[in-house]
């Protein structure tokens, strides 16, 4: 009886088949890879914008309870909420004004990407 050397058909088959599932899950995970790193990159830059406006407050934005909004250069939309902190009794006691500020910088069309950084800065009052 002559013993054969070569592969079947279905070995073939088999050995494409395995093959094919495997690179096609590597190239979807590969993509998938992409992806959160391309979302986290705005993630950080959205982040580093956020903080640029709370340092920027007092300097160029000024300090007054309300709302501001905005569009950096490179399409981030962005907003300020100020919020005067405690109640009416203690703010009249205290030397200094303290807000509650809220900086919020989003990205993609339909704004479900976002950043929000929340600080308190304490302000001489009257400013």
């Amino acid at each position: 009886m002559k013993i054969s050397k070569a592969f079947t058909l279905l070995e073939i088959t088999v050995a494409l088949t395995i093959l094919g599932v495997a690179s096609s899950t590597a190239i979807a995970i590969m993509s998938e890879s992409a992806h959160r790193l391309h979302k986290s990159e705005f993630g950080s830059r959205a982040a580093a914008l956020a903080q640029s406006l709370i340092d920027r407050i007092g300097k160029d934005i000024a300090v007054r309870p309300n709302n501001e909004q905005g569009v950096f250069a490179d399409g981030f939309r962005w907003s300020l909420n100020f919020v005067p902190f405690g109640d009416a009794a203690d703010r009249n006691e205290w030397l200094m004004q303290p807000y509650e500020v809220s900086a919020t910088v989003s990205w993609g069309e339909k704004s479900g990407h976002s950043v929000s950084l929340t600080v308190l800065h304490l302000y001489p009052k009257g400013m």
